[in-house]
C-alpha cells in the first residue's frame, strides 16, 4: 500500500503525526483498538479457559435502582456476550458471585443469599470491600442458594474463629479460620454437584475460641463453565470509595480476594462518586484510582490485561466542575497506560440533571439517583459495544 509523504518521509495521514506505528494505526481502522488487545486475546482463549470479567465499582455497578438482579447492567452484560461468544453446550453460572451480605441500597430484593441471628456487614476485606460478619454469639445463619455444578465459599483468616459449612443438608466441614497473619481470599472448593439447585449454610462452630467471630467474603458459583464460557463477576458495594482501596487495612484482605478468582480476561472499575462528594480532591481521587490499577497488576494478583475504567454521568449532589476535571482525570489515566481503556458512560447517557423526575434524562433514573432498569439496559448496550469485536 503505498502513502502520500512530505520531503523528509513522513506520511501525510496523520498517524506518524501523532505517534503511532502504521501496525497500531492499521488496527484501528479495521475498528478494533489496540488498547483492548489483550482483553481480546484472552476472549479467543473461552473454548479452553473462562473468559473472567471482574467489575469493580460502587452502587452503580451493585446494582442499586435495578428492580431485579437481571436487570443490572453487569448481569445484562453477561447475558449479551454469551449470546454471541459462549461455547456450545455451555450453560454458565447466572449469578457467577453472590456477595454474603448485598447492599445495593435495598432496590433489589431477588439476592440468592439469606441471613438470620446475629450477623453484620463490614465493609473491609472480600470482593467489593464487604463481608458478612458473625458475632460470637453463635445465632448467625447464612443460606446461598445456587443452580451450579461447583461453587467456591471465600473467607478471610486472622483472629477469628471456625465456621461450620453444610451443603445440600449434608455432614458438616468445620474450618478454622485463624491465623496469626491476617488475608483474603481463602477457599472452601465445593465439587463433584450435579447440575440443579444447591444450598451452601454458614454458621459459626461451636468448638471455636470463646469471643471470637468468623467473617464470610461470599460464593463463588459455576454451572459447567468451570473451564470455558464468558462470566461477568461482580465486586462492588453502595458507598464505596476509590481511597478505601488503598487503605493500609483493607489491602491485607481485597488483593487476595481477586487473586482466588483465577485468570481474568478484563478488569472494569466504576468508581468515583462517592469520592467526589466527599473532601477527597480530584488529584488524590487520581492518584488513588493509579494506585489501585499499580496493586491489580502486581502480586497477588499480577494482572497484566486490559483495564476499562468509566466515566459515569453528574447526578444530583455531584459537584459538575468537580465531576468534568475528573473525567479529564481519567483521560490522563488512559494517556498514561496502554492497556487502560475509558469508557464513557457519560454523554452516551445524559446526566440526571436537578433529579431523578427531569424529563432531560430521559427517564433513565430513579429515585435514589441511580440507573432504573431501562438505564442499566441504555449501560449494558454501551459496555457490550466496548466488550464486543
Amino acid at each position: 500500500m503505498a502513502y502520500m509523504k512530505d520531503s523528509t518521509g513522513r506520511r501525510l495521514d496523520g498517524f506518524a503525526a501523532v505517534g503511532r506505528s502504521e501496525a497500531d494505526s492499521l488496527y484501528r481502522l479495521k475498528g478494533a483498538d489496540s488498547r483492548k488487545q489483550k482483553y481480546q486475546a484472552r476472549l479467543a482463549n473461552r473454548y479452553t479457559t473462562p473468559a473472567n470479567i471482574l467489575c469493580i465499582g460502587d452502587s452503580f455497578t451493585e446494582g442499586t435502582g435495578a428492580t431485579v438482579l437481571a436487570r443490572r447492567w453487569l448481569n445484562l452484560v453477561q447475558t449479551q456476550l454469551r449470546a454471541r461468544y459462549q461455547p456450545a453446550g455451555v450453560t454458565g453460572a447466572a449469578l457467577c458471585y453472590i456477595p454474603a451480605f448485598p447492599g445495593a441500597g435495598g432496590t433489589i430484593t431477588d439476592w440468592p443469599v439469606t441471613r438470620t441471628g446475629n450477623i453484620t456487614k463490614v465493609t473491609w476485606g472480600g470482593l467489593g470491600l464487604h463481608l458478612a460478619s458473625f458475632n460470637a454469639d453463635g445465632t448467625g445463619v447464612l443460606t446461598f442458594t445456587f443452580t451450579g455444578t461447583s461453587a467456591k465459599l471465600l473467607y478471610p483468616k486472622g483472629t477469628f474463629g471456625k465456621m461450620s459449612v453444610v451443603v445440600d443438608g449434608g455432614a458438616a466441614t468445620v474450618i478454622d479460620q485463624f491465623s496469626g497473619t491476617v488475608g483474603g481470599g481463602f477457599a472452601y472448593n465445593i465439587t463433584g454437584l450435579s447440575a440443579g439447585a444447591h444450598t451452601v449454610v454458614v454458621t459459626r462452630d461451636a468448638t471455636s475460641v470463646a469471643g471470637r467471630t468468623i467473617a464470610i467474603e461470599g460464593l463463588v458459583v459455576w454451572n459447567g463453565d468451570e473451564a470455558a464460557g464468558v462470566r461477568v463477576i461482580e465486586a462492588a458495594h453502595h458507598g464505596t470509595a476509590i481511597n478505601q482501596y488503598s487503605d493500609s487495612f483493607n489491602l491485607n484482605f481485597w488483593p487476595g480476594s481477586i487473586a482466588a478468582l483465577g485468570t481474568l480476561a478484563a478488569i472494569v472499575i466504576g468508581l468515583g462518586y462517592n469520592d467526589a462528594t466527599a473532601a477527597d480532591s480530584v488529584a488524590t481521587m487520581k492518584t488513588n484510582m493509579q494506585a489501585l490499577i499499580t496493586k491489580l497488576r502486581s502480586a497477588p494478583t499480577n494482572f497484566a490485561g486490559t483495564i476499562f475504567v468509566v466515566y459515569w454521568p453528574l447526578r444530583t449532589g455531584t459537584d459538575a466542575t468537580k465531576w468534568t476535571q475528573w473525567g479529564t482525570a481519567l483521560e490522563e489515566i488512559e494517556a498514561a497506560d496502554a492497556n487502560v481503556k475509558l469508557i464513557r458512560i457519560r454523554g452516551a447517557i445524559p446526566d440526571e440533571g436537578t433529579g431523578y423526575t427531569d424529563a432531560s434524562n430521559l427517564g433513565l433514573y430513579e429515585s435514589t439517583n441511580h440507573f432504573n432498569d431501562a438505564g442499566n439496559v441504555f449501560t449494558s448496550d454501551i459496555f457490550v459495544s466496548e466488550l464486543t469485536f
